[in-house]
C-alpha cells in the first residue's frame, strides 16, 4: 500500500485514463465527545482541506452517512460544487460497493474508521490496514479502468497553528513552490494560466505527468508553444520512476534556453522530487537545503523513496530521505 503525505490541492491522480471512473474514500475529520458529534476547529479545516483538494477532480457524487461528522466533513466539497448528499447504510457495505462500481463519475464517499477500509478493500480487493481512533486524514484513491482496479493511498497533513488552509492562487497553478530564482514548481497549471503563460518569462515548460493522467491538459503543448515558451513532456511512470527519466529531465535542465524554468506534474509530487534531486546532483546544493522545499509538497516513500534514494546513492550524496 502506498502513503504519501500531501498538502491540499486538485485531484489526487496517479497516471489513469481520463475515461476512467475514480472513486475518493475518507474518514470523517476530527470529531468532539459526545454521542452524535460534530467536528472540531481542526476537523472544520480538514475538511475544507478536502474540498480544496477535490474541487477540480470533477466529482459527481458525494456519499455520506447520517451523522454529523461525516456530513459537515463533506459540507465544504458540497458547497463548492453544489452537488446533492447521497446517503448511504453503512452496515450494507457489500450492496453499496457494488453500487459504486456501477456509478458512473468521480464520487467521494465519507465513512468511518472501521467502515472505511472495509470498503476499499471490497472497491479494490487489495488488503488495506485498519484504521485508529487517532487516524485522520487519509483518502485512498480507487480507479476502475477497463475492469481493472488501482489502489493509492494519500494522507492530507496535519493542520498546525489551527490555520486556515493558505490556496494557491489560479495565478500560480495548485501546490506552487518558488523553488529558487531559476526554478518554479507545481501541480496541473490550468487551461486560462497555461494561455497567458508567456507572462511569467518562462524559457521552458516541463511536464513530467504522462499525457494521459487524470486531470491533464491534452493540448498543453501547443497552447504553450502559442505563448512562444518551450515545452517538454517527460512522461514519468508513477508505479515505476526510473533512472532514465530522471537522466533525460537532468538533460533538459543542463541545456540551453532553461533559465528559468516551470516543472509541474499532476499535483507537485513527481515535480517537486526531480527537482530536489537535480538540484542537489547538478546544483550542488546542500541536500537539507534542497529537502525543505520539497518538504513543502511531500514526503516521498515506497517506491518513490526508493528511487530518490538510489539516485542520491548512485551520485554519492550521504543524505537519507526518511
Amino acid at each position: 500500500m502506498h502513503k504519501f503525505f500531501i498538502l491540499v490541492f486538485l485531484g489526487l491522480f496517479i497516471s489513469v485514463q481520463a475515461s476512467s471512473n475514480t472513486i475518493y474514500l475518507v474518514r470523517h475529520a476530527e470529531k468532539a465527545k459526545g454521542e452524535n458529534p460534530e467536528l472540531t476547529k481542526k476537523g472544520e479545516q480538514r475538511a475544507q482541506q478536502l474540498a480544496y483538494l477535490l474541487e477540480q477532480a470533477n466529482v459527481t457524487h458525494i456519499y455520506s452517512t447520517q451523522y454529523k461528522r461525516t456530513l459537515q466533513t463533506a459540507q465544504p466539497l458540497i458547497d463548492k460544487t453544489g452537488l446533492s448528499i447521497e446517503y448511504y447504510d453503512p452496515s450494507q457495505l457489500q450492496e453499496f460497493a457494488q453500487k459504486l462500481k456501477a456509478t458512473q463519475g468521480n464520487i467521494l464517499v465519507v465513512g468511518h474508521s472501521n467502515t472505511t477500509p472495509q470498503l476499499v478493500e471490497l472497491l479494490s480487493g487489495q488488503e488495506v490496514k485498519a484504521l485508529t481512533e487517532a487516524d485522520y486524514g487519509d483518502v485512498y484513491q480507487v480507479s476502475l479502468i477497463n475492469k481493472q482496479t488501482i489502489m493509492q493511498h494519500f494522507q492530507i497533513p496535519p493542520i498546525k497553528n489551527n490555520n486556515q488552509p493558505k490556496q494557491q492562487p489560479v495565478e500560480n497553478g495548485v501546490n506552487y513552490v518558488k523553488v529558487s530564482d531559476r526554478i518554479d514548481t507545481s501541480g496541473q497549471p490550468p487551461r486560462e494560466l497555461l494561455q497567458r503563460i508567456g507572462h511569467k518569462k518562462y524559457d521552458l515548460i516541463i511536464n513530467l505527468a504522462p499525457p494521459q493522467s487524470h486531470g491533464s491538459i491534452m493540448d498543453e503543448g501547443g497552447l504553450v508553444a502559442q505563448t512562444g515558451t518551450r515545452y517538454m513532456n517527460i512522461p514519468v511512470d508513477w508505479e515505476n520512476p526510473a533512472q532514465k527519466d530522471f537522466e533525460a529531465f537532468s538533460h533538459v535542465l543542463n541545456g540551453p534556453d532553461a533559465d528559468k524554468v516551470l516543472v509541474h506534474c499532476q499535483i507537485n509530487m513527481r515535480g517537486s522530487l526531480f527537482t530536489f534531486l537535480y538540484r542537489v546532483v547538478h546544483e550542488k546544493i546542500d541536500p537539507a537545503i534542497a529537502h525543505e522545499k520539497m518538504a513543502l509538497v511531500w514526503a516521498p516513500s515506497d517506491q518513490w523513496q526508493k528511487f530518490a534514494q538510489s539516485i542520491l546513492d548512485k551520485n554519492n550524496i550521504d543524505f537519507t530521505l526518511l
